[in-house]
């Protein structure tokens, strides 16, 4: 037993050694670039190079990534130091992981001497802090779980009210949200000023450990929501009929999707075809205008052709995955089996840990590098059916060595080298697949908006859409476009005031273009779509366009599985809705009432309504959270609320409420959740409120 355990000891500590045995790489490895040269790699800092190979292609006064960061300061900086006071009025203290030294590596190596004199822009500050919710509040985005601080009135798309704002609106629907707008009228023409450079590259910066999985990535996410500003502002020119507008900003939007597209990482490149997919459904958006001319088609044509030509990018895979994956190598390579593996199946890389201490690495780089180019090569392919397929059949290969060597087949056990690198490759690869996908849906749907203009033509100068698409095609387009998922032409319907094309979805089954209650048909719309079905009501769209038309916006029909404690509709009253538009819209609940089987949630966004107003939402049965925000509700309105038992969440956001108005909310026993920001309210009164609704959660 004794001799055993020697020697279990002396094999532990033999295996120990190989395992953090330094082993040279005599590898040179070429990339299918001009201007890349040969690298060798065990000497070669792959970080640097690829700043270095990024810098010589893209020079400043070129470079739309410098441009703005000469204008904003990006969110990841925006808590930094140098510039001052945040927008609470602290300036925060010096960070120790680095993040100083990144920012200023970045700014040097773009060539930009100072940006303090930048605004401090976040798409997090898109609206005006007017509105402010208490953190956690279950019918409101917080960024931060846990804390007390406020947080901004939310407009991401995903929220209720976001989706407002990513349709026509107007200033007298949102004043808020359009004067924060015209107030950075000067900073959005810079950036569309900007959007015009040709080029795009952004430093990469790895202030953790140098490596270039881990390196950050401070422009893109702020292009991101750069773009979605102007999708918000060209809502609000649709909504104001001045298409001019509207088709300016959409152009910068596809602008700065091309931009991204130039960038190195996929995080970037994938955020461009992202970019790119949106923009594609905003500009059917703008052809379905009712007022739109020929002669506001024929010049978005001009314009739109005047587009580059989408071509599927290989950066991500020849130089920047290539890359980070040889640097990745290496630091296996110097570490073994102490080297940091997170990110994999246990198992896998546990097996990976011991074929470290017997494995080639040069044999393991030169495959990994093989590799590579066998997929970009597969990318360069023209053609798109050929090229998914030659990407499947890679792809398809590695899975089932990798499935044969978790197996233990004989044949590959004794192939320690290609076994780490076919694990390795789980770090990258499977993306490949779906990165292919996106560009080919990206494509597919920017080949829609060039039909839907053909078919706009045809339908203002016939007065009606065509039967049939190739009535209205021509010249070098002959057909509508190829469906993504079935390689086959895209479906063609026409409506009673509109037409649709769709794709068949993942499922590849014909759901009559969005009809069927287990859809996933891609669709497009341009015009309107009236038709009826399990999950398409047109009487239910009319009900809810009349409703839109009184200030009322419906919002969350069905229920939101990100939401535990929101599964009842919204409906949204905008700067519009007065006390007699709410009388209308409460003697229309016969009519709307079926919309919902899970009760209401109602948001008052500086509505122009009084106290009478909360004597008319007493005939309003289901409702279940209320939600103002600097209406002209008082105390003695409050009083009127003792008609709501049955009430869940109140939010009072207006300076109108004092303690003599919280005495009235002491009978709303059923009442979770209350939030009183904004309000006149003291400790004393809300101490007093506790005690009387003691399972209510209280935030001021």
């Amino acid at each position: 037993m004794k001799k055993s355990a020697i020697l279990s000891a002396l094999l532990f500590a033999v295996f120990s050694l190989l395992a953090h045995w330094p082993r040279p790489l005599d590898l040179t490895i070429r990339v299918d670039a001009a201007d890349v040269p040969p690298l060798d790699m065990d000497s070669t800092n792959f970080l640097q190079e690829l700043n270095q190979l990024g810098l010589r292609r893209t020079p400043k006064k070129d470079n739309f990534a410098a441009g703005l960061l000469e204008l904003i300061v990006p969110s990841e900086w925006s808590r930094d130091p140098a510039y001052g006071p945040g927008p609470d009025g602290i300036t925060p203290p010096v960070r120790p992981d680095g993040h100083d030294a990144g920012r200023k590596a970045t700014l040097a190596a773009l060539g930009i001497e100072d940006t303090r004199e930048a605004q401090r822009f976040r798409f997090g500050d898109f609206v005006t802090a007017k509105y402010r919710f208490p953190s956690g509040y279950p019918f409101v985005f917080s960024g931060s779980s846990g804390s007390s601080k406020p947080v901004v009135f939310p407009l991401a798309e995903t929220e209720p009210t976001g989706q407002l704002v990513y349709k026509p609106w107007t200033p007298r629907q949102f004043p808020d949200v359009s004067d924060w707008l015209d107030a950075k009228q000067q900073l959005m023409g810079d950036i569309e000023r900007i959007s015009h450079r040709q080029q795009y590259f952004t430093y990469y910066d790895s202030p953790v450990d140098g490596s270039i999985f881990k390196a950050s990535l401070v422009v893109s996410p702020n292009v991101r929501g750069v773009a979605s500003l102007f999708t918000v502002r060209a809502c609000r020119a649709l909504g104001e009929g001045k298409l001019a507008d509207a088709q300016q900003d959409i152009l910068a939007r596809y602008r700065l999707a091309d931009l991204l597209l130039q960038g190195y990482s996929l995080v970037e490149v994938s955020a461009g075809m992202g970019i790119h997919l949106a923009t594609n459904h905003l500009a059917t958006q703008w052809l379905s205008h009712p007022d739109i001319t020929l002669a506001d088609v024929n010049e978005f044509h001009r314009r739109f052709e005047e587009m580059s030509v989408l071509t599927i990018p290989t950066r991500p895979f020849d130089i920047f995955g290539r890359f980070a994956w040889l640097d990745r190598i290496q630091d296996f390579r110097r570490r073994g089996f102490a080297a940091n593996t997170n990110g994999g199946a246990g198992d896998t890389y546990r097996a990976a840990n011991a074929l470290f201490c017997i494995g080639d690495w040069n044999e393991v780089a030169r495959i990994g590098n093989h590799r590579c180019d066998q997929y970009v090569e597969a990318l360069n392919i023209a053609d798109s059916v050929v090229r998914r397929s030659r990407i499947e059949k890679l792809t398809s290969a590695w899975s089932e060595e990798l499935r044969r060597q978790r197996a233990g087949s004989r044949d590959l056990v004794f192939q320690p080298s290609a076994g780490i690198e076919r694990m390795l490759f789980m770090l990258y690869g499977p993306g490949i697949e779906n990165y292919v996908g996106g560009f080919e849906r990206t494509r597919m749907s920017r080949e829609v908006v060039r039909t839907f203009i053909a078919l706009k033509r045809f339908q203002l100068e016939n007065g009606e859409f065509p039967d049939k698409p190739d009535m209205a095609l021509g010249g070098t387009q002959t057909s509508v476009p190829t469906d993504f998922w079935t390689n086959r032409p895209m479906r063609y319907l026409k409506t009673k005031d509109g037409v649709l094309l769709y794709g068949l979805g993942h499922s590849r089954k014909d759901h009559g273009g969005g009809l069927a209650p287990d859809s996933d048909d891609e669709v497009f719309v341009l015009g309107t779509d009236t038709r009826q079905g399990p999950i398409k009501n047109a009487e239910q769209d009319l009900l809810i366009a009349q409703l839109r038309d009184m200030g009322a916006h419906v919002a969350h029909l069905l229920p939101n599985r990100h939401r535990a404690f929101d599964q009842s509709p919204s409906v949204v009253f905008d700067g519009t809705v007065t006390d007699e538009q709410l009388t209308r819209f409460v003697e229309l609940q016969r009519e709307w009432a079926p919309l919902s089987r899970e009760g209401w949630t109602f948001w008052f966004l500086r509505s122009r309504i009084t106290d009478s107003s909360l004597e008319q939402l007493g005939r309003v049965s289901g409702l279940k959270t209320l939600l103002f925000f600097e209406t002209d509700i008082t105390d003695v309105g409050l009083a009127r609320l003792k008609r709501f038992p049955d009430l869940k969440s109140l939010y009072l956001g207006q300076a109108d409420v004092t303690d003599a108005g919280l005495v009235h909310l002491t009978g709303l026993t059923n009442l979770q959740e209350l939030g009183l920001g904004s309000t006149k309210v003291t400790d004393a009164g809300v101490a007093d409120l506790k005690k009387a609704l003691p399972n209510c959660k209280i935030s001021k």
